[in-house]
């Protein structure tokens, strides 16, 4: 048949069309035309043209090569996308909703190598006059609030979380602010304190109490502090009491950590006033009651070397103590070994040192001791610390007779140069006195035989 506009002349010669139905329009009869003679006039309609009067139409395959609209404003294909609520479509998929539902617009944008993107905004009566984006490209995922009106967080119907729109951020739990997070810093139970700009903090409360932590930045040499009760307020430039209640700190600093003691006024709003009660310095001394370690401040230090330094006033520098029972109460070794001991009763004190003949060889009676006990020089003299007088031996003369009753140099001078002055030993001249005494015996005892 040829490619023309196909005639029905009688009702023989209605059926399938032979030619393909994609090329050619399809047939209708004139209804206005009775004599059904060869004559009769051709009719013919477009398939938009059916849909477009309202029809209904089942159709097994079809393409449409123009827009489609259905029912105008409800739904729409064109060749830009899909849209719903839209006859013009922005996007590959556009919703558009201006109703109640809270939800406004929806779009779906197309884009090659990841550039596409889903983007939900809303301005409905459930979010408030709250204008807000959702898109998800390449990038990432965003929420963009373009009012100035704060951004939250909803579960269950409860507050969770909110951006404000000066971009606090706070977390709630049962109605109630757990936690914000500021300029300042982060706040668990308070909103953080004004700090300095060279500081970033964290203040945690509970039951009146405020923990406080701040940390510095490069330009001021990394300070950390942790504290109770107690912020920097940077107008007057000092600690100040949140609450009046007792304050205390802990600072780390330049590899040294200080503890600090509360001795001001205890007053909300007052200035904090601080002693340092103790120090780990950066070398690993810990001084106690000292800043620096000093043989003349009082407190006590225990030296990174194994030193143990004490100062007092009015006071006994050490105290030690045996609870119940009888023995010993220091232990004194060297190189692990015990060579004496300070052991005690409930009436008396002994000092021991190491005497064991297991200990020792090559043991004789000690003689001559008359002649050195008559070689010593006993003196008196005065002490040139406070004028008092004094009975004894100088040390350098001593050791001239009894070597072993003397510890260190005559004339001896540290690496500064200072003195390092010598020391006795008297309990050493007790065997030497008494063998002095038995020569003095066995000297009477040949007279007396006489």
């Amino acid at each position: 048949m040829p490619a023309s506009d196909l005639k029905i002349t009688a009702l023989t010669a209605i059926g399938a069309n032979p030619v393909n139905p994609a090329t050619f329009p399809m047939p209708m009869v004139d209804t206005l035309d009775n004599s059904m003679a060869a004559s009769g006039t051709t009719k013919k309609v477009t398939v938009n043209q059916i849909l477009g009067a309202g029809g209904t139409a089942t159709l097994a395959s079809a393409t449409i090569t123009g827009d489609l609209t259905v029912r105008t404003t409800k739904l729409a294909v064109t060749s830009t996308g899909v849209g719903c609520g839209t006859a013009t479509p922005a996007n590959q998929l556009s919703v558009r909703n201006e109703g109640a539902s809270g939800i406004s617009v929806v779009d779906i944008r197309g884009g090659t190598g990841g550039a596409g993107s889903l983007q939900i905004s809303g301005n409905g009566t459930t979010l408030g006059t709250t204008s807000f984006d959702f898109i998800q490209n390449s990038a990432g995922a965003f929420i963009l609030n373009r009012d100035a009106t704060p951004l939250a967080f909803y579960v269950n119907g409860g507050l969770r979380y909110e951006i404000g729109t000066t971009g606090i951020s706070t977390w709630s739990v049962g109605g109630t602010t757990a936690m914000t997070l500021n300029s300042t810093g982060l706040g668990v139970g308070v909103t953080p304190s004004a700090w300095n700009s060279d500081f970033r903090a964290l203040q945690v409360s509970s039951s009146g109490s405020y923990l406080t932590s701040y940390i510095s930045g490069a330009t001021i040499n990394q300070w950390l502090f942790i504290g109770n009760n107690a912020f920097y307020d940077t107008v007057d430039s000092r600690w100040e009491y949140i609450r009046s209640k007792p304050s205390a700190q802990y600072i780390q600093y330049n590899n040294e950590h200080q503890w600090l003691r509360d001795t001001g006024t205890q007053t909300a709003g007052a200035a904090c006033s601080f002693t340092q009660a103790m120090t780990l310095d950066a070398v690993g001394n810990l001084l106690v009651g000292q800043t620096t370690q000093s043989v003349a401040t009082v407190g006590a230090s225990l030296n990174f070397g194994g030193e143990i330094v004490g100062c007092v006033n009015g006071s006994a520098v050490l105290f030690v103590n045996r609870l119940t029972s009888d023995g010993t109460i220091v232990d004194i070794r060297r190189s692990g070994v015990t060579v004496g001991t300070i052991a005690v009763t409930t009436t008396a004190t002994t000092y021991n040192t190491s005497s064991d003949y297991r200990l020792k060889e090559s043991a004789q009676p000690l003689v001559g001791g008359l002649a050195r006990v008559n070689a010593l020089k006993p003196s008196v003299y005065k002490w040139k610390a406070n004028g008092s007088a004094g009975e004894g031996f100088l040390a350098h003369e001593l050791a001239e007779v009894v070597p072993l009753a003397v510890t260190g140099d005559k004339d001896a001078v540290d690496a500064d140069g200072e003195p390092t002055y010598q020391g006795v030993d008297l309990s050493k001249l007790v065997p030497i006195l008494v063998a002095a005494i038995q020569e003095l015996t066995a000297r009477v005892q040949t007279l007396e035989a006489r």
